[in-house]
């Protein structure tokens, strides 16, 4: 029982199999899908990224997703069978590069406090590590970038 608590304190945030990224007459189109098996939603205000990151390891594209993470239910409210949702971002954006890049999802925290915090990784949201995505650090420590695939344009 503790573990199962201890394991879902605040949120947790986990990339399904089902979410894709791909090239499109040079848009990034991205379909990502996720649940939250945590106890809560994300607090602070956040914001969305979409980023690739080239060969060299640099972030040379950053993309914001209009989406509220506080907005992320574990489960519907009300719902006495606590069926885990599922939350989608969606869409296209022109790319405006060509090669092969990582794409991952970048949140950093966007609480007025920290401002001038905005590229120090340490308050980025992480996401889940299971088997769908990883995490990439750049070498300035400026983001944490939960990776979700690689396109080519």
């Amino acid at each position: 029982r503790y573990e199962f608590i201890r394991d879902r304190l605040g949120y947790r945030l986990n990339c399904l199999a089902t979410s894709s990224v791909g090239a499109e007459s040079g848009n990034l189109v991205y379909d990502i899908r996720f649940t939250n098996t945590g106890f809560a939603t994300v607090v602070n205000p956040v914001e969305g990224y979409l980023v690739l990151i080239d060969g060299n390891d640099q972030v040379v594209k950053e993309f914001e997703v209009d989406t509220d993470p506080r907005t992320w239910q574990p489960y519907a409210p009300g719902d006495s069978s606590f069926t885990v949702l599922e939350h989608v971002m969606s869409g296209s954006v022109p790319a405006g590069v060509s090669g092969t890049y990582r794409v991952g999802i970048w949140m950093p925290d966007g609480a007025a406090e920290l401002a001038n915090n905005r590229y120090d990784n340490r308050f980025d949201v992480k996401w889940g590590l299971n088997g769908q995505l990883s995490h990439w650090r750049d070498a300035e420590n400026k983001y944490c970038v939960n990776v979700i695939g690689e396109v080519t344009f």
